[in-house]
């Protein structure tokens, strides 16, 4: 067959010559019916289907077309560059076919057989949870207790971090005197270990007595006869002596003075509030505006007790029957004086004085504590007040070395001084009135005064 030359498309971009171009009805008609519909379709332009049993050529003998059966096209000779074929597509999409594993080199991808080959050996996908561990053969295992029965269970690293704090760290050894302690730490084992710290090798006849035996033996009564040659010296007034006259006697050991008219200083049954009371003495200053009442142990102007040379104590129970006042105006001093001129003398003693016309500080209706070393004062004014007949136990407490004195009223510390402290003293009680000339009184129940001396005497 010749080379197809041809302007007619046809199925796949094949170009066939003819002889049809140009044709008239009379020769159109001559065709057959199939050569009609050929040759129609193709002056409408369509292509020829080449899958069809039959396709129009090119006879190359005669140059005349023709059809042929689809098996004889495989003879159609074609040009080599395909530069006289039109309208060729620039991609075709591939029908549907399949192909082998081994048609296929340089396969970006593993082969069944490689994947077959890695997955050899693996475990299938496991269906466990987050408290659970895969064992040896890939079998999901609960994370629990440590397991000591030869089961496949495990303790988690929690499990064994919990059961581990509430063990001991390993212990730092200490020496061979110490012991190891609850709080986990190593001391000395001694008696401060183990809470004896004051006891020590002392011999029983050595040993000391507690301050709570040596208090509680204090309170005992004493053998006199060796207290008062060796130990001190005690001195009780409890004015026992008759009443009825304005002075008593000197024999009460006590000396009594008075100054002015109805002046007196004498026991009396007439006091206030008698409970336990046997002797009572009475201070009234009389009716002069100056009248004054005091009792004195030893000299009137002059020191009978030395102080710092152990301790002295003067108690008494006293009562002041009538308030001070601003028209009938009075003082008092309860303790020790070294002279009778009351305003300017050394002393140590409480003070009444609720207009301030003693030498010795500010007016107060309290009860006030005094030390003076002449012309020098120090003073307290107490939180306690003067209260109209009422009982108050005065004490005055001078320490063995004389430099510190201590004030009680009721048994209760009110003042401590330490400056202006005199060193020859006489106990005194005095009521001294400064106007008015109306009589008032005050009670005195009992005087007690005792030393301790800071070293026995020697016989």
């Amino acid at each position: 067959m010749a080379k197809i030359t041809s302007s007619i498309p046809l199925l796949g971009g094949v170009k066939i010559h003819n002889d049809l171009n140009g044709l008239n009805d009379g020769d159109y008609k001559h065709l057959t019916e199939l050569e009609k519909i050929k040759f129609d379709s193709i002056e409408e332009g369509a292509q020829v289907n080449f899958t069809k049993t039959s396709e129009l050529i090119n006879n190359g003998e005669n140059n005349t077309s023709r059809f042929v059966e689809e098996d004889e096209l495989s003879l159609v000779a074609t040009s080599n560059d395909y530069n006289d074929l039109d309208n060729i597509p620039s991609s075709f999409s591939p029908s549907a076919h399949t192909h082998v594993e081994a048609d296929i080199t340089d396969l970006d991808k593993y082969t069944q057989s490689e994947v077959d080959t890695l997955l050899g050996g693996k475990f299938n996908n496991p269906t466990g949870n987050n408290t659970q561990y895969l064992d040896g053969v890939g079998v999901p295992r609960t994370i629990d207790a440590i397991p000591t029965d030869g089961s496949n269970n495990a303790v988690s690293s929690n499990g064994v971090f919990d059961a581990l704090t509430s063990k001991e760290n390993t212990i730092i050894a200490g020496n061979t005197s110490q012991f190891y302690r609850g709080d986990k730490t190593f001391q000395t084992l001694d008696k401060t270990a183990v809470g004896l710290s004051n006891v020590d090798n002392t011999s029983d006849s050595n040993k000391p007595i507690s301050i709570a035996t040596q208090t509680a033996l204090n309170t005992k009564q004493k053998d006199l006869f060796n207290f008062y040659t060796k130990e001190g010296f005690l001195f009780h007034e409890d004015f026992l002596g008759n009443p009825g006259s304005s002075s008593f006697t000197a024999s009460y050991g006590f000396l009594p003075a008075i100054s002015g008219a109805g002046a007196t200083c004498v026991p009396t049954t007439s006091y206030p509030n008698r409970t336990n009371q046997q002797g009572v003495l009475q201070l009234g200053t009389g009716t002069t505006a100056t009248g004054s009442s005091n009792i004195r142990l030893g000299d009137n102007n002059a020191g009978s007790i030395y102080t710092g040379n152990g301790e002295i104590i003067m108690q008494c129970f006293y009562n002041v029957q009538t308030l001070s006042t601003i028209t009938e105006r009075f003082y008092e001093i309860i303790g020790f004086m070294t002279s009778s001129n009351y305003t300017n003398t050394s002393t140590i003693s409480f003070i009444y004085d609720e207009g301030g016309v003693g030498n010795y500080g500010l007016a107060s209706a309290n009860w006030k504590c005094i030390t003076r070393v002449s012309p020098t004062t120090t003073a307290t004014i107490t939180t306690v007040p003067v209260v109209a007949s009422q009982w108050y136990v005065l004490k005055i407490v001078i320490n063995s070395l004389g430099n510190s004195i201590s004030f009680f009223i009721d048994n209760v510390l009110v003042a401590t001084h330490t400056t202006n402290i005199p060193t020859l003293i006489t106990p005194r009680v005095a009521k001294v009135k400064t106007a008015g000339t109306t009589n008032r009184n005050s009670f005195l129940d009992y005087v007690i005064i005792q030393q301790i001396y800071a070293t026995p005497r020697t016989l």
